[in-house]
């Protein structure tokens, strides 16, 4: 069995079961984050084009009495939310959609009864059997939401109910993967609770340009470094390049527009010559040597920014985020493209299409290089 399995909503509610450990918060997604899931869902099935992802599910397989089960390690907010989102749309008596398929609730809480319960009730439909005095009020507070929710969005957005659920059931996938057994969960549970958030849409556009180059090492370099330049949208984009190399490629000594003869492979060829990585001009510090600047109040210069040549350089609040402008530039070369729309939650889906072309590594130099012009003047 694949350690990796990409499902739909309807593979991830119908098949297999999944616990919520007890060294998991507790449910905790409002309306505010659930009615952001429903929207993205409704933009994403009025296009009808591509699947949806919404994340991954981190699991661990264990088994009891009654088989395999996984026990949920990261991904039991968004997984709640879906089995919510179905109770809700299979207890509907306005629409008639075949949910017969789902056939009991197959995410549990250990030692949490009160949201076992809450779970069992919302799936049962039926208030008059419920025990109010064990029921979750945020779990149900979405659950009396949701369905609200759902039909107001695709009125919105002009979408008919069958068209979104069709859609939620089929299209919007999770991607679930399996920790090796022997893993440490205490462990791995920190480190994913330390990690920060996951990858944003805008790096995995970059992981996506930058894979047709895999094989010219230069040139997958030079894309990285002048992808994380253009990114870094509160200084001129010529200071986020270190001094020895931005006056090989601005006039001006470095400050001014590129250099006429600078396209990418120039560019690349740079690099190669002189063997350039962001920061290669700095020179490095031992720790013993930090230390020391440390207790002489002496400040400590990231090595992958030149501040000996700009300690006054200016910085500004851009006023657009970079997913945006990765958007804009995209447009400015397909301008007649009706599929690049400025909608940043389209972001990755949009750039797979743009870069599924014959000559993706071409595609992927055209735009980084486009990205630093456009970059300069804005």
């Amino acid at each position: 069995m694949s350690d990796i399995k990409e499902l739909s909503v309807r593979e991830l509610l119908s098949t297999d079961r999944y616990r919520i450990p007890i060294y998991q918060r507790n449910y905790a997604w409002s309306m505010v984050e659930v009615s952001q899931l429903i929207q993205d869902i409704a933009d994403y099935a009025k296009d009808n084009r591509q699947n949806y992802h919404i994340g991954n599910l981190i699991v661990f397989p264990k088994s009891d009495a009654d088989g395999i089960y996984y026990e949920t390690i990261d991904g039991q907010q968004r997984t709640t939310t879906l089995s919510l989102l179905m109770c809700a749309i299979k207890n509907q008596k306005d629409v008639d959609y075949p949910v017969e398929w789902y056939t009991q609730v197959n995410i549990s809480f250990d030692h949490r009864n009160q949201s076992n319960v809450t779970l069992s009730s919302l799936y049962g439909g039926n208030k008059n059997d419920w025990d109010m005095d064990n029921i979750n009020p945020n779990i149900l507070n979405v659950y009396d939401s949701v369905w609200n929710v759902i039909t107001k969005t695709c009125e919105a957005v002009k979408i008919d109910i069958k068209s979104y659920l069709d859609y939620f059931l089929n299209k919007v996938m999770i991607l679930r993967i399996r920790v090796p057994k022997e893993t440490n969960l205490n462990h791995y549970f920190e480190i994913m609770n330390s990690r920060g958030e996951q990858l944003e849409q805008h790096e995995i556009v970059k992981a996506m340009l930058i894979k047709p180059l895999g094989k010219e090492e230069y040139a997958m370099k030079a894309f990285n470094l002048i992808w994380e330049a253009c990114a870094n949208m509160d200084r001129y984009v010529q200071m986020n390049f270190n001094s020895g190399l931005r006056r090989q490629i601005f006039d001006n000594n470095g400050t001014g527009l590129l250099n006429a003869n600078i396209d990418f492979e120039v560019f690349a060829e740079i690099m190669r010559q002189n063997n350039l990585e962001l920061g290669d001009d700095i020179e490095e510090e031992s720790l013993v040597q930090l230390f020391e600047d440390q207790r002489n109040n002496k400040s400590y210069h990231k090595p992958w920014v030149d501040y000996r040549a700009d300690e006054d350089s200016e910085s500004f609040q851009s006023v657009i985020m970079f997913p945006n402008f990765l958007l804009q530039v995209a447009k400015i070369l397909d301008p007649e493209n009706e599929l690049i729309v400025l909608d940043d939650k389209k972001l990755s889906s949009i750039f797979k299409r743009l870069s599924n072309v014959p000559d993706a590594a071409e595609y992927s130099k055209t735009f980084i290089m486009a990205l630093l012009k456009v970059r300069i003047f804005f």
